[in-house]
C-alpha cells in the first residue's frame, strides 16, 4: 500500500490542537517533531486526502507532501521511534531496541502504519491506568487496535485471552505480528467493527483508544458486549467531548470510576454497577 503524508510545517503550540483534529477526520499514523508533523493518509483514500487539505488550508498551515510505500515507512519509523518508558511499570520499544533492566513488562512493537506506541498521549493515559490494575484472567476486548499494544499489554499482565478487533486490514495484520514478537500465542483477531463482535462472548475489560465519533457510535454495542461489573476504558477525546460522551454513557446506566487528563487528550474509566 501506498501512503501519502502530509509534513505540518511549524505547527507551535497549537500541534496537539491539530492532531486532534486530524486524528477526528480519520488520520490515524503521525510522527511528531519538534518542528513538524507528518500525517499518512492512504494514497486511494482521496475523501480523506481532502478532508485533510481542507482542514491545513482554513488553518492556514503549511505543508508538503511525499508518497511513501511501505517500505519508505518503515525506515521512516525506525529512524524516529524512540522506545517509551511508563515509570518501572512498562517498557514498550522496537525489536531492535535493547531491553531496559527493572521494567516490570517489556513489550516490543513493530507499529508499521497502525496507531497505538505508547508516544501519543491517548495511548499512554491507558497505559497508566492499566499498570494499576490486576489484569490476572481477565478477559480483554480490545476495540479499534491498532497495533494492538493494549491487549498485548493486558495479555502479558496475566489477562486470561484478548478479542483484537480493528476495521483496518493493516492494523489487524500488525496485531498479529506483534502478538509473534511477545510470544502470546494465537488471540482472536477481528476485521471488521461492533457488528462483528461475537454475540456470545462478554468481556471483564473494553479498551476503546479511537476517535469521539467512533466511541459514539459504537457505545451501546460496547456496553452489552461487557460483564456485569466490568469496565470499560475510552481514550481519543478532547476536553470538548467529555460533556457529550459522558452523558451518552449515563443514558446507557454507565458510572465514571476516573477521567485521565494529558495534554490536550481526555480518557475515561466506566463503571457497570448501575447498567442496566
Amino acid at each position: 500500500m501506498a501512503w501519502l503524508a502530509y509534513r505540518i510545517l511549524s505547527p507551535g503550540e497549537m500541534a496537539d490542537c491539530h492532531l486532534a483534529m486530524l486524528y477526528d477526520l480519520g488520520v490515524e499514523s503521525f510522527l511528531q517533531e519538534a518542528d513538524f508533523i507528518e500525517a499518512f493518509v492512504p494514497r486511494d483514500n482521496d475523501l480523506l486526502q481532502g478532508a485533510v487539505v481542507g482542514y491545513l488550508n482554513r488553518q492556514g498551515l503549511g505543508y508538503s507532501t511525499t508518497i511513501h510505500e511501505d517500505t519508505d515507512w518503515n525506515a521512516e519509523w525506525e529512524a524516529h521511534f524512540e522506545a517509551v518508558h511508563i515509570g518501572d511499570s512498562i517498557t514498550i520499544r522496537a525489536p531492535f531496541h535493547h531491553r531496559k533492566e527493572g521494567t516490570a513488562v517489556d513489550l516490543v512493537l513493530s507499529p508499521r502504519m497502525a496507531f497505538g506506541t505508547g508516544h501519543h498521549e491517548t495511548t499512554y493515559m491507558l497505559l497508566e491506568w492499566m499498570a494499576e490494575m490486576d489484569w490476572k484472567g481477565k478477559e480483554v476486548l480490545d476495540f479499534g487496535c491498532g497495533t494492538g499494544i493494549l491487549g498485548i499489554y493486558a495479555l502479558l499482565c496475566g489477562a486470561e485471552s484478548c478479542c483484537f478487533v480493528d476495521c483496518d486490514p493493516v492494523c489487524i495484520e500488525n496485531a498479529v505480528e506483534n502478538l509473534n514478537l511477545n510470544e502470546l500465542g494465537k488471540q482472536l483477531c477481528i476485521l471488521g467493527s461492533s457488528p462483528e463482535l461475537p454475540t456470545a462472548s462478554r468481556y471483564d475489560r473494553i479498551l476503546a483508544n479511537i476517535t469521539r465519533n467512533a466511541l459514539s457510535e459504537h457505545l451501546l454495542a460496547l456496553q452489552r458486549a461487557l460483564k456485569p461489573q466490568g469496565m470499560m476504558a475510552l481514550s481519543g477525546l478532547l476536553e470538548a467531548d467529555l460533556e457529550s460522551i459522558l452523558k451518552q454513557a449515563a443514558s446507557l446506566g454507565f458510572s465514571v470510576q476516573a477521567i485521565k487528563r494529558r495534554g490536550e487528550w481526555r480518557a475515561v474509566i466506566l463503571g457497570t454497577q448501575s447498567l442496566r
